[in-house]
C-alpha cells in the first residue's frame, strides 16, 4: 500500500531531522534487505507529490491524470484542483474551437478515473505558474486530516 513518507536522517548527527514530512507518498518494499546490512525498509516506488496525488470518496489515490488530456482536446492548457473529497475543479485555458463537448470529454474521462465526483470546469486565460515559473497540472487541497479519513474508508 502506498502512504506518506515521514523520515529520520541517519547523516546528520549535529541536528537529525526526526520524522520530517516529505511530502511524498511511496511504497515500501518488506522483502528485500539492504546489501549495507541495515533492516530497514526500502522504498518499492515513489508515487509522487501528496499535493499532486488526488484522494477518492473510497480512499483510493490517483495520480498521473494526464491521460483525461491526452486526445486532441481543444484546450491549451489544463489545471485540475482537488477541493474536497468528491468536488473535482478544472481550470481550462480553451483553444478556439473549444466546445462543450470537449468540457463533457473531460468532466467523463475525470469520472473514469475518480469515481462519482461532481467536476466543475472553470474557464480562464492562462493558468498561474508557481514563484519558481513551474506549472502545476494538479493541486490538491485536501487537509490532512481528509486525506487520513479518506484512507480509512478503503
Amino acid at each position: 500500500t502506498s502512504g506518506e513518507l515521514i523520515c529520520t536522517g541517519l547523516l546528520n548527527t549535529d541536528m537529525p531531522l526526526i520524522r520530517y514530512r516529505v511530502g511524498d507518498s511511496a511504497t515500501l518494499d518488506d522483502s528485500v534487505n539492504c546489501a549495507c546490512g541495515r533492516t530497514l525498509p526500502q522504498l518499492r516506488s515513489v508515487e509522487g507529490r501528496n499535493d499532486d496525488i488526488l484522494v477518492t470518496p473510497t480512499g483510493r489515490l490517483v495520480g498521473r491524470l494526464d491521460p483525461v488530456f491526452k486526445t486532441h482536446l481543444p484546450i491549451k492548457e489544463a489545471q485540475i484542483v482537488q477541493e474536497s473529497l468528491d468536488v473535482i475543479r478544472v481550470r481550462i485555458v480553451p483553444a478556439s474551437n473549444y466546445d462543450s463537448g470537449a468540457g463533457q470529454s473531460v468532466i467523463d474521462r475525470l469520472r473514469e478515473r475518480l469515481g462519482e465526483v461532481k467536476v466543475a470546469l472553470e474557464m480562464v486565460d492562462h493558468i498561474e505558474r508557481t514563484s519558481n515559473g513551474k506549472f502545476r497540472a494538479v493541486i490538491s487541497n485536501l487537509t490532512p486530516e481528509e486525506r487520513a479519513r479518506a484512507r480509512l474508508r478503503s
